[in-house]
């Protein structure tokens, strides 16, 4: 299921008055709707799955850069911050 900003209707508008984006509360609520279609009301589910595929990112990118034991042992220290980062990240918006 991809997020489709116009479909939620989210989606910015340029006119010639300027440009127009709904606000934070409605942008919360259709974001959680979404993601509740997806996952239900299992928001640790949906939070581990979110922190998953940033690892998936983050360790797909590194794993050309993994020459170097020093680099390796840092990077891993990163990654575990990153997570930590990204479960905040989605602590705030939901």
């Amino acid at each position: 299921m991809a997020l489709d900003l116009d479909t939620l209707g989210l989606s910015a508008t340029v006119t010639a008055s300027g440009i127009s984006a709904p606000d934070y509360q409605t942008i919360l609520t259709s974001i959680t709707s979404y993601f509740q279609q997806i996952y239900g009301t299992d928001a640790t589910a949906a939070q581990e799955s979110f922190a998953r595929v940033v690892g998936d990112i983050f360790d797909e990118s590194v794993d050309a850069l993994l020459e170097s034991r020093t680099i390796r042992t840092w990077l891993k220290q990163v990654r575990s911050r990153l997570l930590s980062l990204a479960r905040l990240f989605w602590h705030r918006l939901f």
